[in-house]
């Protein structure tokens, strides 16, 4: 079993959950230059965390993998206008994630929402994979496959039957579908099955088992 690292890798986040929505995207928008020194303070801070755990990837032999949670975008799109993002976030995005990419320790960005206009800028700065697909959002699940790292590498992709709509509401035919979408149109290497998120209370067993079965058969004959 590979455990990957997650939740102590940092990046300079949206402050919404500090200060709440109305709030902080207020200023997002009054003061854009106040947000950014806010974002290269939370950038100079991560810088710091990261080159230490790069450094414990590096000493520790620990498996170069981590997942990055930061939810930017919901059904309809990011939470903020790209542009703005382009200016005011990816750059102090890119330069903290600088100690991890020269470790070789490959990132995963948590996908929550549609964040379909940003994922070639998120493989700019050196993201090599996406978890936690929201297809009903908008996700192109079959594009992102399709698409290589920024040094031709190919996605890892840790993808999962839909725990919103064909787990909680659809047949053991639906989930027995999904899992056969996911894995043809999904990359050759590199790719992790389950479900797309928490499996939720209500859902049928008979949905659950036709899935644990899934799981099983990929487990035994992979992508053939």
């Amino acid at each position: 079993m590979l455990k990957s690292g997650h939740g102590f890798v940092r990046i300079p986040a949206l402050a919404y959950g500090t200060y709440g929505y109305v709030a902080y995207f207020s200023a997002y928008a009054l003061y854009p230059e106040v947000i950014e020194e806010h974002f290269r303070l939370q950038a100079d801070i991560a810088l710091l965390n990261n080159r230490a755990a790069a450094r414990a990837y590096t000493e520790g032999g620990l498996p170069p993998l981590h997942r990055i949670d930061h939810d930017i975008a919901d059904s309809r799109g990011t939470l903020v206008r790209v542009e703005t993002l382009e200016k005011l976030w990816f750059p102090h995005l890119a330069r903290c994630l600088e100690p991890l990419l020269k470790a070789n320790v490959r990132l995963i960005w948590h996908c929550d929402g549609n964040l379909m206009e940003i994922i070639p800028r998120l493989l700019d700065v050196g993201i090599k994979g996406f978890q936690g697909f929201q297809y009903e959002d908008g996700m192109d699940y079959e594009k992102i496959c399709r698409m290589k790292a920024c040094d031709g590498d190919g996605l890892t992709i840790i993808a999962g039957v839909s725990v919103t709509h064909t787990l909680a509401t659809g047949t053991p035919g639906d989930v027995k579908r999904e899992l056969e979408w996911l894995v043809e149109k999904g990359p050759r290497i590199g790719l992790f099955l389950g479900a797309s998120s928490s499996i939720v209370p209500g859902t049928p067993w008979e949905n659950i088992e036709t899935l644990i079965e899934g799981l099983k058969h990929y487990q035994g004959c992979g992508k053939q």
